[in-house]
């Protein structure tokens, strides 16, 4: 019965999660951190740098897959600091207290991404998304794969809140999409 009841929940998953590109979500997970060392305020931290995976209920899977990916290319360091990535749930993360330094954001629906962006604008971070058609509600990066790799930089999410050193904006493609 144990096992029955194991594998209806686990199809269940599969069959309602959202399907990932593992190439991307691999270059994603390398980049999104030597991005985030592209803001000079990142230096004005004091050791830990904190990244925060947001994911819906049905990809707990794949967050802790990004987060073990991560935490295997930078062994728990990035240049002097010391990296901690938290996989947490959307819902969790509106109401949860903790700081962190970036957001990289999986497939979530649309409800869920407007509260997030609220957030992350309250706490003036970088954010990421996977999907960069989401970059419309407000979030600042995605990096995707054309023809070439691609950074996109939501040009109305950059504000004065961030100093990036200028070769980022040379590496970046703007776009304008956002709410």
């Amino acid at each position: 019965m144990k096992k029955a009841l194991l594998f209806i929940l686990l199809t269940k998953i599969f069959l309602f999660a959202y399907k990932y590109n593992d190439f991307l979500l691999r270059t994603q997970s390398t980049l999104i951190p030597k991005i985030l060392l592209l803001d000079k305020k990142i230096y004005n931290k004091q050791s830990i740098i904190n990244i925060a995976i947001i994911f819906d209920e049905n990809d707990l899977h794949t967050a802790f897959f990004i987060k073990s990916l991560i935490m295997e290319y930078y062994a728990n360091r990035l240049e002097n600091f010391k990296l901690k990535v938290t996989p947490i749930l959307a819902d969790e993360f509106v109401n949860k207290k903790e700081k962190f330094d970036c957001v990289y954001i999986l497939k979530i629906p649309k409800e869920k991404l407007i509260k997030i962006n609220k957030k992350i604008k309250k706490m003036k971070i970088e954010s990421f998304t996977y999907d960069k058609n989401d970059l419309k509600y407000g979030f600042l990066f995605s990096i995707d794969i054309e023809k070439d790799l691609i950074i996109f930089m939501n040009k109305k999410a950059l504000n004065k809140n961030f100093d990036f050193f200028p070769q980022l904006y040379q590496m970046v493609r703007f776009i304008n999409n956002a709410e």
